[in-house]
């Protein structure tokens, strides 16, 4: 009875490594989904793929830019994620989530449901009375897309904001942590990294030492060709910031620092360090190592009900939750012909070429990978298993079929 006991637990705790290894099926549901809940957005940031005033004629256009998710459909798609088994909403995409005219409503209903809440905000929307209530509800994570250490910065990096939307964004993050104490929301600056703040990483990592925040994370500027190339980093700028990257991680090693702030700086350093990168093609070092594997672990609906299957597929929609469900299009056809395509490492196919931004790229995911981490997560998994507990999981498939 012990032994049965635990090969049925371990069935169950790699349901989605059975997937993977059926190579085209889900015998759970992805453990994030990613809800673009609005378009609508208040910032202008100047890297923006939708909002940067360099895009000009590419503009995201107002129609476009109107679409938001009704409540009613949200929640639909939430209560099927958690039947699912799918354990983390991560709220973000295109727009701002509290340009939402629901925000709070959909995030009690999250919480209602035990899953995980991630924010992806520039936070410039939350006052004190939203904050308080983040906390009261145990939202989970606030990752406060800042881009900047000081009022300056942050302005040339949000041409639309002034220097005093800085001060107040920094007034109400400390109001959370005052109100939060010992619980959550776990809070993150995210900062991307362009040749107009490339100078302040080591200040970014010092502001959040400073004010307490749980994390720093950083990441490349991902460019629109012929429209936000110019803020690219040279090869100089580059050389300078990999040898920032390398004093932060000699001044934060302490493990009394470690245990309070977590710089996550590792993958960014890669990138930075990488002979694509002053063309914007971040990940041409890591893309062939592994499969893919994303299929089975992640999707992200966008705000106009279009599924897509990894973060950078947007080109190429698996469904659409206006028309079907989101269980039937998790194992849908254009799902699973996704998987099939993607579980190869090599990417020469023509398939690739639809993935990201950038309409001339033979295989878009070289440019930058946002969904990778997830993805060796899930790699490695599936590497630490024996020869045998393959075959169970393999033969597992045919009795949850």
């Amino acid at each position: 009875m012990m032994l049965f006991t635990k090969l049925k637990n371990f069935i169950l705790d790699n349901k989605d490594l059975i997937g993977v290894l059926d190579g085209e099926s889900a015998y759970t549901g992805p453990e994030l989904v990613q809800i673009d809940l609005t378009n609508s957005c208040n910032n202008d940031c100047i890297g923006c793929w939708c909002r940067s005033p360099m895009l000009k004629d590419r503009l995201i256009p107002a129609e476009i830019e109107r679409q938001t998710l009704p409540v009613d459909l949200v929640k639909r798609v939430l209560k099927e994620c958690a039947e699912m088994g799918t354990t983390n909403i991560y709220l973000a995409g295109g727009g701002e989530p509290f340009m939402h005219p629901q925000i709070m409503e959909i995030l009690a209903y999250i919480k209602e449901l035990k899953l995980y809440c991630h924010i992806n905000t520039n936070f410039t929307l939350v006052d004190k009375a939203r904050a308080r209530k983040i906390v009261e509800m145990g939202i989970d994570h606030l990752i406060v897309s800042l881009w900047a250490a000081t009022p300056k910065t942050y302005g040339i990096t949000h041409p639309n904001k002034t220097e005093e939307a800085f001060e107040q964004l920094m007034d109400t993050i400390e109001y959370i942590l005052k109100l939060r104490q010992a619980s959550p929301p776990h809070i993150v600056y995210y900062n991307v990294i362009m040749n107009l703040n490339y100078q302040e990483l080591e200040a970014m990592v010092e502001l959040a030492a400073a004010t307490g925040v749980n994390a720093v994370e950083f990441t490349v500027v991902d460019v629109i060709p012929d429209y936000t190339n110019s803020l690219l980093l040279n090869k100089k700028q580059q050389s300078e910031v990999y040898e920032a990257c390398k004093k932060i991680k000699t001044t934060y090693s302490h493990k009394k620092v470690e245990e309070t702030i977590d710089i996550r700086i590792d993958d960014f350093m890669r990138r930075i360090n990488n002979d694509g990168t002053a063309a914007g093609n971040y990940d041409i070092d890591a893309i062939d190592r592994i499969p893919c594997l994303i299929g089975w672990n992640f999707s992200r609906i966008l705000a106009d009900g279009n599924v897509n299957a990894c973060l950078k597929s947007h080109r190429m929609p698996v469904g659409n939750i206006y028309k079907t469900s989101f269980s039937e299009i998790w194992n849908g056809p254009s799902q699973r012909n996704f998987r099939r395509k993607t579980r190869k490492r090599n990417k020469d196919d023509p398939f690739f070429s639809k993935i990201g931004n950038d309409d001339s790229a033979k295989i878009g995911c070289y440019r930058s990978c946002d969904d990778m981490e997830r993805n060796y997560r899930l790699w490695r998994r599936l590497k630490q298993k024996s020869w045998a507990q393959k075959m169970l999981l393999r033969c597992s498939s045919y009795f949850l079929k």
